[in-house]
């Protein structure tokens, strides 16, 4: 009986798993208001029926979309951090901005952002941020974010997001 259970339970988990995959890009694509439950339950070939067993309303699939992507970008930045020899640079684009972020990772708290990213990194990063805004003629604001990593430990560590970090002042991260 109790493997009975495990496979139902296993086969909701994928099922939530290919709604969200379902989903999300619809919601991307065309937006949130236009993208109906029935949307949903026609891409997956499911019954709406089906569709709200799993999720209550579109409020609450939107929601587990975000967690979902949220945990996924930091599970692969944690991966790439712990395996990777050299830092990953992420551009993205909020409010108008244009945020250069830099990925670093340490075994110990730092206490000045000086101690991982130098003066000659701040100008790299700076000039290639201008770069992106100029290639792209792009009329944004730039911003400078670091991901610190800190710990030793694979499974046990803390990821800090230290936004606007050549501006931020000292403290312990």
């Amino acid at each position: 009986m109790q493997t009975d259970h495990n496979n139902i339970s296993e086969h909701r988990q994928e099922l939530k798993l290919r709604i969200l995959r379902t989903a999300m890009p619809l919601f991307k694509q065309r937006g949130i208001k236009a993208v109906k439950m029935d949307d949903i339950a026609a891409a997956l070939s499911i019954s709406k029926r089906t569709l709200y067993e799993v999720y209550d309303k579109k409020e609450d699939l939107l929601l587990a979309g975000a967690r979902h992507d949220h945990e996924e970008l930091l599970r692969h930045i944690q991966e790439y951090a712990l395996t990777a020899e050299n830092e990953i640079d992420i551009v993205a684009e909020k409010d108008n901005r244009i945020i250069v972020v830099e990925v670093k990772s340490r075994s110990h708290p730092i206490y000045d952002i000086s101690q991982v990213i130098t003066r000659d990194k701040i100008r790299h990063l700076i000039n290639a941020g201008n770069a992106y805004v100029k290639m792209f003629n792009l009329p944004h604001e730039l911003q400078f974010d670091v991901i610190l990593m800190v710990g030793q430990d694979p499974d046990n560590f803390t990821v800090e997001h230290i936004p606007d970090a050549f501006m931020a002042p000292l403290r312990t991260y």
